[in-house]
């Protein structure tokens, strides 16, 4: 939404429902052990609301300033191994959640002839980190949650042209 010619707001939302269910047969390759399976997991259901929050102000016909907040979500899941026989794996490992992510940035982009350039500064609070390792039996390739993290800084770019055929960028 144009407030004035030279701010606008822009606002978003989405919502996510998730169901999932697994039920792994493992054939192994000698002939003489018997198929292995895992019964059916709990089918898991996950819902999340996300927004986004954007304002941004043209001060010059050159540069911008603006203000985001926006947040992020992928979905969870379920991993293909067993759990029980000769190569079963704890059933804790069957399912992982979805990870999220809040992300606030600030910053100023301008356009000057021959150059431009944007300078920001952000922060991103990262919850239930999804990780891809190997169960501790018998190193089945999953995907399981881990904490929390935060990036946080300072983000400077420069571009510009010396001549027509030489461009630079730091």
């Amino acid at each position: 939404y144009h407030l004035t010619p030279k701010a606008q707001i822009t606002a978003g939302a989405r919502y996510f429902q998730d169901k999932d269910a697994n039920q792994v047969s493992v054939v192994p390759d000698l002939p003489t052990r018997v198929p292995e399976s895992s019964p059916i997991t709990p089918d898991t259901s996950t819902s999340k609301s996300i927004f986004k929050l954007n304002y941004s102000w043209r001060f010059t016909a050159q540069d911008n300033l603006y203000a985001t907040a926006s947040q992020g979500y992928r979905r969870g899941g379920v991993n293909d191994i067993p759990t029980t026989g000769f190569v079963g794996e704890n059933p804790g490992w069957l399912n992982f959640g979805p990870d999220t992510l809040n992300n606030y940035e600030i910053g100023v982009k301008g356009v000057h002839g021959s150059y431009s350039f944007n300078a920001s500064v952000f922060r991103i609070d990262w919850k239930d980190i999804q990780l891809n390792t190997t169960t501790p039996v018998w190193g089945y390739y999953v995907t399981t949650n881990a904490g929390k993290a935060r990036s946080q800084g300072l983000e400077l770019e420069f571009h510009g042209k010396l001549g027509n055929s030489l461009s630079y960028g730091l």
